[in-house]
């Protein structure tokens, strides 16, 4: 088990988010009289972000989705989950959704979490993962927001229900966001969960916040580098010295990816 009593490896992966299209990720309905009905999320200085959690997400519903796909029955791993389940339907099902671990020891719990859950973390083992807000990129940012009307449907009718219109605030599209994410303590086949998660990302094919089913919050990421510290290289990196810089483009993801494919499918 890999826990966090000791150091190991942290690997800090860094890149941008653009939009493809525009974003609505909401804080809500206003309050103010005459406020956009949704606005969007923002820092203290007024600048749209989008909020790690969320990001994270989206990220966990993928590697969870990968992971049940190829998962072959291989008995010696547990099966993928998703958390929400309420009851266990075999003995190979992972327990993260349980309540009882008063008396079992840290080791048997590990054991007995899927490959998602020993990542993105469970009620009752902390994430790997730490996600930073992602925060705009000033080039790209000039300080505009646009407004976009809706209208509530009505499932009986499937007709505009009277009175429900609405405004919402968006972020158009071609901005950016920095992302910054870190792993600490992890294998190659984390490391492979994590990349084929981020796959439709880097394809522009995934989607953040709010009004998906209407186009918006299509993003596509692009990899800037990959910094890795391991036990030899932590006096140096806690001295203020940077790990090992290794550029998106020479970067093995290939490796990594196989890597957690062969595991979960039990190769």
């Amino acid at each position: 088990m890999k826990g966090f009593a000791v150091f190991e490896n942290r690997t800090i992966i860094k890149g941008k988010l653009q939009l493809l299209t525009a974003l609505h990720i909401g804080i809500g309905q206003s309050l103010e009289p005459i406020a956009t009905d949704q606005p969007v999320v923002k820092d203290v200085l007024g600048n749209p972000y989008i909020p790690g959690s969320s990001f994270k997400g989206v990220l966990r519903s993928n590697g969870e989705r990968i992971a049940a796909t190829i998962y072959q029955g291989n008995g010696s791993i547990v099966k993928p989950c998703f958390i929400t389940e309420e009851k266990q339907r075999s003995k190979n099902e992972c327990i993260s959704y349980k309540r009882e671990f008063i008396n079992m020891e840290p080791e048997k719990i590990w054991k007995q979490l899927c490959p998602v859950c020993q990542l993105f973390g469970s009620p009752h083992f902390a994430s790997r993962i730490t996600i930073k807000d992602l925060t705009v990129v000033n080039e790209t940012w000039f300080d505009h927001f646009e407004m976009r009307n809706g209208v509530a449907i009505d499932r009986g009718t499937e007709t505009a229900s009277e009175g429900k219109l609405y405004d919402f605030e968006v972020v158009p599209a071609g901005v950016k966001f920095d992302m910054n994410i870190t792993l600490e303590n992890t294998r190659d086949v984390d490391l492979g969960l994590l990349y084929l998660a981020l796959k439709d990302f880097e394809l522009g094919k995934a989607f953040v916040g709010g009004n998906k089913t209407k186009g918006l919050g299509n993003v596509k990421l692009t990899y800037e580098n990959i910094e890795e510290v391991d036990s030899s290289s932590l006096v140096n990196y806690l001295l203020g010295h940077r790990g090992n810089i290794i550029d998106a483009q020479n970067y093995d993801f290939n490796t990594k990816i196989s890597s957690f494919i062969n595991f979960i499918a039990g190769r």
